[in-house]
């Protein structure tokens, strides 16, 4: 399950540093306050929880650049509309 996960992850960073032109370094910052991060989790080199990714995967569906396509083979996240959000 940490394979797939990681993949989502890589896939997800791979993505949104060539459609934003952002560092993958500063999206770790962003994303988890870690700029290694993601060479980390690509190195093998850290794990991470469930919770964790689930906060990745997050920020990037709410962050996503509305003209990017989302990669096919990542679930991408239900975000919530605030209560008394128009649409």
């Amino acid at each position: 399950m940490e394979t797939l996960l990681r993949s989502h992850m890589l896939a997800l960073v791979g993505r949104y540093t060539a459609e934003t032109g952002r560092a993958e370094s500063t999206t770790g910052r962003l994303t988890v306050g870690d700029g290694r991060f993601f060479r980390r989790v690509r190195d093998g080199h850290t794990s991470f929880t469930v919770a964790t990714y689930d906060r990745v995967v997050t920020w990037f569906s709410e962050n996503w650049p509305e003209d990017a396509p989302w990669p096919d083979d990542v679930p991408r996240p239900v975000l919530l509309q605030p209560e008394g959000a128009v649409q």
